[in-house]
């Protein structure tokens, strides 16, 4: 499978939050990332591994569960 690195915007987009939930995220190590130099990367599948994302219906769920969590 290939690797495919998105920046964190696109991350944010991609899970339709704040770039400050990503941020969170990346603290409280919910979701890897790769630095190069200064710039973080995210590996999206093992985005989508670790909060267990595999189909649009679970990226709906845990995207309310965290606005529910803080």
């Amino acid at each position: 499978m290939e690797t495919t690195l998105k920046t964190k915007k696109e991350i944010s987009n991609y899970l339709n939050c704040s770039m400050g939930s990503i941020d969170n995220m990346m603290r409280d190590k919910k979701i890897s990332y790769i630095k190069i130099g200064k710039l973080v990367r995210f590996d999206i599948n093992e985005v989508n591994r670790e909060l267990g994302i595999s189909t649009r219906r679970e990226l709906d769920k845990v995207l309310k569960e965290n606005i529910k969590n803080g």
